[in-house]
């Protein structure tokens, strides 16, 4: 008997722009359908066809019927889409590409605009009555933490407190407008800046014979009295300024000025250039659509490399401690050497630096551990710490501990006013180039991490490519202006949130009290002591070193992510911070590439109570066979690397079952029995057995792996064993078919689900068992 053709139905998947996927659905002929006869009545002839119809009965005997063509891509509710005309095919792609580019390209330029510019879209909408007070309140919190922060963390960029200041105002501007999160604060950041700061101080040497100082008009000038320096054959560090930038800027030359001895201040230049040149980077970075890359950088990677970079930061403060000079170590192994530096060098200390530093990082801890659990149930704004701490510290650095008595070392120079806009030279960009990369995506995943996680919080959408473009372009703006790179600051942003800020106007406020204080309030803080400011840096540093806590949970959860944690942590500490994370992206990239070719096949058997069809490993207990039908769940990539896995591990299970088979049908044969009831004639035939392969967790496929199940369906085929395929994803089934594996096997030999085609076979072996039954009794 011949069956009818049936038009199927095809799904190709479209992404569109607000990322909601469309099917779209081709009609096309199919291969000749089996026929048999239903479960119910062997006169009525159902085809596999009718499957595709929605005309189908599943294996406890409950018939299915849906007046459409399946249309799940999942094969839950019926049959991918897959089938397709060589006709449809051929005129298909330039269709599809043009409905693709018309799709991404139904934009006027004002909503390219507005896309561009996020304030544009949500400013006109802002809640003035309910949004603003919240606003205003975070703003002038975080900026009284940004004061101290700032000047604090300018210092492991090598730079002037002042530049600190800087970061806080100019980037955070073009943030507040760009930006697309709405709670964190960008500014300093100790790991970014300390990055920062060791590639200026690398390079401090090939560019600089005089020390040179930028004040706040963007003057160069000559100096002596530096902070920590009078090296004539090196950088101070108020020459570096921004060399260590993750800003992708233009290459632009700043103007030379007459500046006495210095003629050209290659320190400086170089520190700028640099800056411009991250700056650009991720400003193409963001243009192009690769913010996505940051998903390489996991959580564990993540929190090892800013737990390794915390001991960079705390082992880089520990001269201002003591107040001692020590040389600046640079390279592999350099913490184990600065601490023997710092043992040698010991007996030199300021014993007033040393009090300073302990009575500072004394009450610091005591306040953040007991104090301020308890005022925090009482007063509902935090109370500025720290800014109090530099505050108390100029004063009585001013007319108390002086430095001139008591030889600390103070910030000594702080200018007024603000910078005038200045472009870098192109000459540096060479020597900076890698590095550049480097801070560029530490300083992106650290404030796109933050970012998704006060999305997700709150309930909004952040641009994960829209956020680079922002870090970017800050950094750019930035740069004019003899900032060092930015990013969030998990401190701050946690503050913004918590006082209630509701939108990125809040960066907006905390600008507006940083320029009162480059304007007017900086002077005050010229006696400020190193050794406070690095005491701040230090009681900051317990959240990263909290982290070190990941490493049981990670391991415990997965060797893999915990050696990722530990692996990454002791790079960064032994070797360097770029090693650290150049090591850790490597490990990452190396467990995933290992797991996509781990590759799994398990049993799968029916419940007992639910009839549903599991894997044998989860309940195997509860788990039951179907009648001499083998279930085998692949999970994995099935190619070239794992085709060999799929053969042997097959062809254990299969070898085994295949025993068995003959085992029983020797017996059989052995008894001499002859089959007179239809019962006992179709448990015959059905002990011929069948095989299903459930591909609904095959996530790809290549041609060599269709060569491996082609020659396991040929061998079982020799067995007088039948394969099924079910549950084969869109993907799977697109390289099957063109392979041509389709068209080989036969589409009659694939199914939507399990289900599915175990009615398929208990449907069969019943029909043949009838026609068998008539062959023998044809008078009955």
């Amino acid at each position: 008997m011949r069956a009818r053709h049936l038009p199927h139905s095809a799904a190709d998947e479209e992404e569109e722009d607000d990322g909601e996927e469309h099917e779209q659905i081709r009609l096309v002929e199919t291969p000749d359908p089996v026929a048999f006869p239903t479960m119910d009545d062997g006169k009525n002839i159902q085809t596999v066809g009718d499957l595709y119809n929605g005309k189908f009965t599943n294996s406890n005997g409950n018939h299915f019927h849906n007046g459409n063509s399946f249309t799940s891509a999942s094969g839950q509710n019926g049959y991918p889409q897959y089938f397709s005309s060589k006709e449809n095919n051929a005129g298909s792609f330039k269709s599809d590409l043009h409905k693709i580019f018309a799709n991404k390209c139904k934009c006027t330029p004002l909503k390219w605009i507005i896309a561009l510019i996020p304030i544009l879209s949500w400013l006109p909408k802002y809640d003035w009555k309910s949004d603003l007070a919240f606003d205003m309140a975070a703003g002038f919190t975080v900026a009284v933490m940004h004061i101290p922060q700032g000047m604090a963390y300018a210092m492991l960029s090598n730079v002037e407190p002042i530049v600190g200041l800087y970061m806080a105002f100019y980037p955070v501007i073009m943030y507040s407008i760009l930006g697309t999160s709405r709670h964190v604060s960008m500014g300093t950041f100790a790991v970014v800046c300390l990055m920062s700061g060791k590639v200026a101080s690398e390079r401090v040497t090939h560019y600089s014979t005089v020390p040179v100082v930028l004040t706040a008009m963007g003057n160069i000038s000559n100096t002596t009295a530096l902070n920590d320096t009078t090296n004539y054959s090196s950088y101070s560090t108020n020459e570096i300024v921004t060399v260590v930038s993750i800003c992708v800027g233009v290459w632009q030359v700043i103007p030379k000025r007459n500046t006495g001895p210095c003629e050209k201040p290659e320190a400086y230049h170089a520190s700028i250039t640099y800056i411009h040149y991250v700056f650009e980077s991720q400003i193409l970075i963001g243009v192009f659509q690769l913010g996505s890359l940051s998903v390489l950088l996991s959580a564990e990677l993540i929190s090892g490399f800013t737990t390794g970079s915390a001991v960079h930061v705390f082992t880089s403060q520990l001269k201002n401690l003591f107040g001692i000079e020590m040389k600046r170590r640079s390279g592999i192994f350099k913490i184990p050497l600065t601490y023997w530096d710092t043992v040698l060098g010991i007996k030199a200390a300021n014993i007033t630096a040393v009090l300073l530093s302990c009575v500072t990082i004394s009450l610091l801890i005591l306040y953040n551990e007991f104090l301020k659990p308890m005022l925090n149930k009482r007063i509902p704004f935090p109370i500025p710490i720290e800014l109090i701490t530099i505050i108390v510290g100029t004063l009585v650095s001013r007319y108390w501990i002086t430095s001139d008595k008591y030889g600390i070392s103070i910030v000594n120079h702080i200018p007024t006013g603000l910078p005038d806009a200045k472009l870098p030279p192109l000459e540096l960009v060479p020597d900076v180039l890698v590095d550049s990369l480097i801070i560029a995506v530490v300083a992106y995943a650290i404030s796109i991490s933050m970012a998704k996680i006060f999305a997700s919080k709150h309930q909004y959408k952040v641009g994960p490519n829209q956020e680079l473009l922002a870090n970017g372009t800050s950094n750019i703006f930035g740069s004019f202006f003899g900032c060092a790179p930015i990013s969030a600051s998990l401190s701050r942003s946690l503050i913004q949130e918590q006082i209630g800020g509701k939108t990125q106007l809040a960066g907006l406020f905390s600008c507006s009290i940083i320029l009162l204080v480059l304007l007017w309030l900086g002077p005050f803080f010229v006696t400020l002591p190193h050794c406070i400011l690095s005491s701040l840096i230090i009681v900051a540093l317990k959240g990263m070193f909290m982290q070190i806590a990941d490493l049981p949970k990670a391991w415990k959860e997965s060797r893999i992510n915990g050696s990722i944690w530990l692996v990454t942590f002791l790079a960064t500490v032994f070797l360097d911070i770029e090693y650290g994370l150049l090591i850790g992206v490597l490990i990452t990239v190396a467990s995933l590439l290992w797991k996509s070719n781990a590759f799994i096949i398990t049993e799968v058997g029916q419940d007992v109570h639910s009839h549903m069809f599991v894997e044998k490993t989860s309940v195997s207990n509860m788990m039951a066979d179907v009648n001499d039908v083998k279930i085998l769940k692949l999970t994995g990539n099935l190619n070239f690397s794992t085709a060999e896995t799929f053969t042997s591990e097959v062809n254990n299970i299969l070898d085994s079952n295949l025993t068995y088979l003959q085992r029983k049908r020797s017996l059989e044969l052995s008894s001499g029995k002859k089959l007179k009831t239809s019962a006992a004639r179709s448990q015959q035939t059905f002990s011929a057995s069948t095989i299903i392969l459930d591909f609904s967790s095959v996530s790809t496929i290549d041609p060599a792996g269709l060569k491996a199940v082609r020659e396991q369906h040929d061998k079982q085929a020799k067995q007088g064993v039948e394969i099924l395929y079910v549950g084969c994803p869109s993907s799977v089934f697109h390289v099957m078919q063109h392979c041509k594996f389709l068209k080989y096997i036969g589409i009659q030999y694939f199914f939507p689900n399990i289900d599915y085609a175990v009615s398929y076979v208990k449907r069969k072996g019943r029909s043949i068992a009838d026609q068998e039954l008539i062959e023998i009794f044809p008078d009955n």
